[in-house]
């Protein structure tokens, strides 16, 4: 009876366990169609200002502007997006393995700063720039300006000569794929100038661009930011699934386990009762 126990004991573990990982999996679930909606829109937000942004360069020979600028300056900073909690499958170690592979044997170039803490904890890197706390909320707005703001800053004074974002890119159906995006400079796809065709701007092409380019780089910072955001509760709804249907399986096994104790308890009580009748 004492192992019916035990066995009972954890059966009530795993059925509270099951409860936990099912209300995860939809609590994920929804966030990830949330992050999902907001990300399609910025996509096409993204997609027409970067379009907008090729016209204003190709339609001019001699038109340049700082943030198009390639510096000659070898330092980079990267941007490590991650996220502050677990349970959400190996998307963390997937980031994080696909940055040392990028950053092999140009340590002494690159700083990198952090948007959550697990990719930091797995890197651990010496060339540590800010650490942000990875939330999105009523704050995420001013937190984008302000980021979007430090990093044209450190380019637009040659402080570095490249910035890079590198996150988990959303694929759909729970899937992602690790990506490392150069933000700066503001790279212009030379292929698309035959496809341009010529404009009238009011006012000029430089101070349509003075607005658009800085607009373009904090839409294309979120759309970084949203991906990474969907693909954390994409993973963690699929590891709750995963982890919800273990939980089934134990409970199974449990349960066919205490049947079988039980009945082996029965079978052994009536052949005690038959063996005293008989003795008798």
């Amino acid at each position: 009876m004492a192992n019916i126990k035990i066995l009972k004991k954890k059966l009530k573990t795993t059925k509270s366990t099951l409860k936990i990982t099912s209300a995860m999996k939809l609590v994920s679930a929804a966030k990830m169609n949330k992050f999902q909606d907001k990300l399609h829109k910025a996509e096409s937000y993204r997609q027409e200002i970067e379009e907008l942004v090729y016209k204003c360069t190709l339609a001019s020979e001699t038109l340049t502007h700082p943030i198009l600028h390639k510096s000659s300056n070898v330092f980079k900073h990267m941007l490590v997006l991650s996220t502050d909690r677990g349970l959400c499958g190996s998307c963390n170690y997937h980031i994080a393995g696909f940055v040392k592979n990028f950053i092999k044997g140009q340590e002494d170039v690159i700083r990198i700063s952090y948007w959550g803490s697990k990719a930091k904890e797995l890197l651990k890197y010496h060339n540590i720039g800010k650490h942000h706390h990875h939330k999105i909320d009523d704050s995420f707005d001013q937190f984008l300006n302000t980021i979007t703001e430090d990093f044209l800053l450190e380019f637009l004074n040659n402080e570095v000569g490249e910035v890079y974002v590198a996150y988990n890119a959303y694929k759909g159906s729970g899937s992602y794929k690790p990506v490392i995006k150069k933000v700066l400079p503001f790279e212009v796809d030379e292929n698309e100038k035959e496809q341009t065709s010529v404009f009238k701007y009011e006012p000029t092409q430089k101070k349509i661009l003075d607005y658009i380019l800085p607009e373009a780089f904090k839409s294309i910072m979120y759309s970084c930011f949203l991906n990474s955001e969907a693909t954390e509760h994409a993973a963690r709804m699929v590891a709750m699934d995963s982890a919800a249907k273990n939980c089934k399986e134990a409970i199974r096994n449990l349960n066919l386990k205490i049947n079988k104790r039980r009945q082996a308890s029965i079978t052994k009580e009536l052949i005690e009762i038959v063996s005293g009748a008989e003795t008798l």
